[in-house]
């Protein structure tokens, strides 16, 4: 059969050299969890914390990548730990301030009790 006849025929499609260390875009690290996966689902964890959690792996996977391409420059090795350890202690850190808080109320509460006793058993 002439070859003009098979027009249709289409030769194998043959996959291109995988590409030199070098010009790989990405290094091969593993991807930050979707929203929703199983493990994110554990009972009894509220949404904000399954959220911080998310955005904790985002920010690790981040940090790995500014690790990766930018060892060399210390100014973005700052970001690296700012973004590490930014949500790691956001929690610990709004607790903190929590308690500094009622601990500064409780305070005040007891100096203007103590004051009104005073006003009232001298005063009275």
């Amino acid at each position: 059969m002439p070859r003009e006849v098979l027009r249709f025929e289409r030769p194998e499609p043959v996959p291109a050299p995988p590409a030199p260390r070098s010009e790989r875009l990405e290094p091969s690290q593993p991807r930050p969890p979707v929203i929703g996966t199983p493990y994110m689902r554990a009972p009894g964890m509220t949404c904000q914390k399954r959220r911080n959690m998310e955005a904790m792996a985002r920010d690790l996977h981040d940090a790995r990548s500014r690790i990766a391409y930018h060892h060399h420059s210390i100014a973005d090795m700052s970001d690296v730990v700012d973004a590490v350890c930014g949500y790691a202690y956001s929690a610990q850190r709004t607790a903190i301030r929590a308690m500094i808080t009622s601990a500064i109320a409780g305070g005040l509460a007891l100096i203007l009790a103590v004051a009104l006793v005073w006003v009232i058993v001298f005063w009275g």
